[in-house]
Protein backbone atom coordinates (compact mmCIF):
# COMPACT_ATOMS: atom_id res chain seq x y z
CA UNK A 1 0.00 0.00 0.00
CA UNK A 2 1.26 3.41 -0.71
CA UNK A 3 2.11 5.84 1.80
CA UNK A 4 0.42 9.39 1.52
CA UNK A 5 1.64 11.90 2.49
CA UNK A 6 -0.37 13.79 4.94
CA UNK A 7 0.02 17.23 6.63
CA UNK A 8 -2.32 18.95 9.46
CA UNK A 9 -4.40 20.36 6.95
CA UNK A 10 -5.67 16.80 5.78
CA UNK A 11 -9.05 15.45 5.93
CA UNK A 12 -10.03 11.97 5.28
CA UNK A 13 -13.44 11.44 3.12
CA UNK A 14 -15.31 8.49 3.09
CA UNK A 15 -17.03 8.51 0.03
CA UNK A 16 -19.93 6.12 -1.95
CA UNK A 17 -21.03 5.90 -5.56
CA UNK A 18 -20.14 6.75 -8.90
CA UNK A 19 -20.36 9.73 -11.24
CA UNK A 20 -24.01 10.88 -11.15
CA UNK A 21 -24.65 8.52 -7.67
CA UNK A 22 -21.60 9.88 -6.29
CA UNK A 23 -21.68 11.13 -2.73
CA UNK A 24 -19.46 11.91 0.51
CA UNK A 25 -20.63 10.13 3.50
CA UNK A 26 -18.43 11.60 5.66
CA UNK A 27 -15.35 13.54 6.80
CA UNK A 28 -12.77 12.66 9.25
CA UNK A 29 -9.93 14.06 11.06
CA UNK A 30 -8.35 10.91 10.82
CA UNK A 31 -7.64 8.19 8.57
CA UNK A 32 -8.83 5.77 11.40
CA UNK A 33 -12.10 7.66 12.24
CA UNK A 34 -12.59 7.76 8.35
CA UNK A 35 -11.89 3.62 8.11
CA UNK A 36 -14.34 3.21 11.48
CA UNK A 37 -17.09 5.37 9.89
CA UNK A 38 -16.77 3.31 6.55
CA UNK A 39 -17.47 -0.26 8.61
CA UNK A 40 -20.32 1.34 10.30
CA UNK A 41 -22.07 2.15 6.82
CA UNK A 42 -21.08 -0.84 5.18
CA UNK A 43 -21.03 -0.01 1.76
CA UNK A 44 -18.36 -0.12 -1.08
CA UNK A 45 -17.03 3.02 -0.11
CA UNK A 46 -13.33 4.55 -0.41
CA UNK A 47 -11.11 6.53 2.24
CA UNK A 48 -9.36 9.18 0.53
CA UNK A 49 -7.43 12.17 1.84
CA UNK A 50 -8.17 15.74 1.24
CA UNK A 51 -6.08 18.82 1.60
CA UNK A 52 -7.87 21.53 3.42
CA UNK A 53 -8.45 24.83 1.46
CA UNK A 54 -6.53 23.33 -1.59
CA UNK A 55 -8.95 24.80 -4.34
CA UNK A 56 -8.89 21.77 -7.05
CA UNK A 57 -9.58 22.81 -11.01
CA UNK A 58 -13.33 22.43 -11.03
CA UNK A 59 -13.38 21.83 -14.45
CA UNK A 60 -10.92 18.84 -15.64
CA UNK A 61 -9.48 19.03 -19.11
CA UNK A 62 -11.64 17.99 -22.11
CA UNK A 63 -14.32 18.92 -19.93
CA UNK A 64 -17.07 21.98 -19.90
CA UNK A 65 -19.27 23.17 -17.56
CA UNK A 66 -22.90 23.12 -19.30
CA UNK A 67 -25.96 25.01 -18.45
CA UNK A 68 -29.05 22.41 -18.74
CA UNK A 69 -32.73 23.63 -18.01
CA UNK A 70 -35.44 21.40 -18.30
CA UNK A 71 -38.77 20.70 -16.46
CA UNK A 72 -40.28 17.79 -14.39
CA UNK A 73 -41.05 16.16 -17.33
CA UNK A 74 -37.37 16.26 -18.75
CA UNK A 75 -38.53 18.80 -21.56
CA UNK A 76 -35.68 21.22 -22.13
CA UNK A 77 -36.33 25.03 -21.88
CA UNK A 78 -33.39 25.78 -24.56
CA UNK A 79 -31.02 23.77 -25.99
CA UNK A 80 -27.78 23.36 -23.65
CA UNK A 81 -25.36 26.11 -23.44
CA UNK A 82 -21.67 26.34 -22.11
CA UNK A 83 -21.11 28.26 -18.84
CA UNK A 84 -18.14 29.77 -18.76
CA UNK A 85 -18.05 30.39 -14.51
CA UNK A 86 -15.60 27.82 -13.40
CA UNK A 87 -16.96 27.88 -9.94
CA UNK A 88 -20.73 26.84 -11.49
CA UNK A 89 -19.84 23.24 -10.51
CA UNK A 90 -20.17 23.68 -7.32
CA UNK A 91 -23.69 25.44 -7.37
CA UNK A 92 -26.36 22.88 -6.46
CA UNK A 93 -29.40 22.43 -8.89
CA UNK A 94 -31.99 24.96 -8.27
CA UNK A 95 -35.76 25.17 -9.13
CA UNK A 96 -37.57 28.60 -10.56
CA UNK A 97 -40.88 28.92 -11.48
CA UNK A 98 -41.78 31.38 -15.24
CA UNK A 99 -45.05 33.24 -15.38
CA UNK A 100 -46.60 32.03 -18.69
CA UNK A 101 -49.62 33.92 -18.08
CA UNK A 102 -53.03 34.73 -16.39
CA UNK A 103 -52.93 31.63 -13.72
CA UNK A 104 -50.15 29.71 -15.78
CA UNK A 105 -46.69 28.90 -14.01
CA UNK A 106 -44.16 26.47 -15.31
CA UNK A 107 -40.96 25.53 -13.58
CA UNK A 108 -38.03 24.71 -14.43
CA UNK A 109 -34.90 22.96 -12.84
CA UNK A 110 -31.58 24.96 -13.81
CA UNK A 111 -28.44 22.51 -13.74
CA UNK A 112 -24.91 23.25 -14.01
CA UNK A 113 -23.29 19.77 -14.98
CA UNK A 114 -19.53 19.00 -15.90
CA UNK A 115 -19.32 16.50 -19.03
CA UNK A 116 -17.05 16.56 -22.27
CA UNK A 117 -20.74 16.76 -24.43
CA UNK A 118 -24.25 18.21 -24.41
CA UNK A 119 -25.00 14.78 -24.56
CA UNK A 120 -23.70 13.75 -21.24
CA UNK A 121 -24.44 16.78 -19.50
CA UNK A 122 -28.64 16.17 -20.44
CA UNK A 123 -28.47 12.91 -19.17
CA UNK A 124 -26.76 13.87 -15.75
CA UNK A 125 -28.97 16.55 -15.26
CA UNK A 126 -31.78 14.05 -16.63
CA UNK A 127 -30.75 11.89 -13.85
CA UNK A 128 -30.44 14.80 -10.85
CA UNK A 129 -33.79 15.98 -11.72
CA UNK A 130 -35.31 12.52 -11.16
CA UNK A 131 -34.03 12.16 -7.40
CA UNK A 132 -34.67 15.73 -6.96
CA UNK A 133 -38.35 14.59 -7.89
CA UNK A 134 -38.04 11.35 -5.43
CA UNK A 135 -36.86 13.16 -2.62
CA UNK A 136 -39.26 15.92 -3.07
CA UNK A 137 -36.95 18.38 -3.79
CA UNK A 138 -38.72 20.05 -6.65
CA UNK A 139 -40.84 22.94 -6.14
CA UNK A 140 -43.64 23.18 -8.51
Amino acid sequence: MKKIKTTKRTVWLVTDGDYSDFRIIGVCSTKVLAERARALTRADKQVEPWEIDAIPNAVPEGYCVWRICMDADGNLKDPPFREFDFMAPLRPPRCFTEILGPGMLKTWGDFLIVARTAKQAVKSANEKRIRMIANYEWQE
